[in-house]
């Protein structure tokens, strides 16, 4: 039985291994795809990569974070450094926002809008989608207000309902996206 498991385990790390230099071999946009489409249930080192590239788009990295459901963590006093766990999210929150404080994501091209990436594009609904928004903005806003490290407060950019740009992936994309992505 063990050597059963000991293959799995061998099997997963090669295929993770095939996505990853899937990932270095693409482009920003497809790095918004990968983001966009990922199960959160899966291992997080793609996107601990994407967020930390030099061309992760702003709207990849505000989606990411959103999509993180930054309100349920403590992130803001997370210690452990993005990537220790590959199943963790608070370290890549927290490292989003320090980046957007600090250097900041300047590659701008890709469109996001906080309704589209959750998959909320029912326009009875839009409202009431971004008050919901508008209210985790509040409370991550009130839940910082003592914070003295300014590189760990949210971001303006982060506070954006959305950013103009081209619009890529998408629920109708994942068909195609998946066709490319290994297995």
């Amino acid at each position: 039985m063990n050597q059963a498991y000991d293959d799995f385990e061998r099997q997963q790390e090669e295929l993770f291994q095939r996505q990853m230099a899937f990932l270095a071999s693409r482009s920003p946009d497809d790095w918004h795809r990968y983001a966009d489409n990922l199960n959160w249930d899966d291992r997080l080192d793609g996107l601990y990569w994407i967020v930390s590239q030099p061309d992760c788009d702003r709207a990849t990295a505000v989606m990411t974070f959103w999509k993180g459901e930054p309100t349920g963590y403590d992130w803001q006093d997370c210690e452990e450094p993005m990537g220790e766990n590959e199943f963790s999210v608070p370290p890549m929150l927290k490292y989003i926002v320090q980046r957007f404080n600090t250097d900041g994501y300047p590659r701008s091209e890709i469109a996001y809008d906080c309704r589209g990436s959750h998959g909320l594009n029912i326009a009875a609904h839009a409202e009431r989608d971004r008050a919901s928004r508008r209210r985790d903005i509040e409370y991550l806003l009130e839940q910082q207000a003592d914070f003295d490290d300014p590189t760990i407060r949210l971001h303006p950019e982060l506070m954006r309902l959305s950013i103009p740009g081209r619009k890529v992936g998408g629920y109708a994309d994942r068909n195609e996206y998946y066709d490319l992505f290994p297995e």
